[in-house]
């Protein structure tokens, strides 16, 4: 599940991230068979902040990671470089 807002120069993204413990790893196996190892991937592998990178965002962090029934819930925020303000 990807959820997405552009909103005011910034976007933040949910999605499954990297399993943060053994239990996690177990809660994504529905995931990862579901969608396939090639879909879910970079996403379990941990490179969504790298690759939100590579298309131009800028100040990408992650902000949490929950623990849910199917897996990490990762939530991450990034910059649009032009709405980029200097503070």
């Amino acid at each position: 599940m990807v959820e997405s807002t552009l909103n005011y120069g910034k976007l933040h993204v949910a999605d499954w991230g990297r399993p943060q413990n053994a239990l996690m790893w177990l809660a994504s196996l529905g995931i990862r068979l579901l969608d396939g190892a090639e879909t879910t991937g970079d996403n379990l592998g941990g490179r969504l902040p790298a690759l939100m990178e590579e298309a131009g965002f800028i100040s990408v962090a992650e902000m949490d990671r929950l623990m849910t029934a199917f897996g990490t819930l990762a939530l991450y925020r990034a910059a649009v470089p032009s709405a980029a303000s200097p503070t």
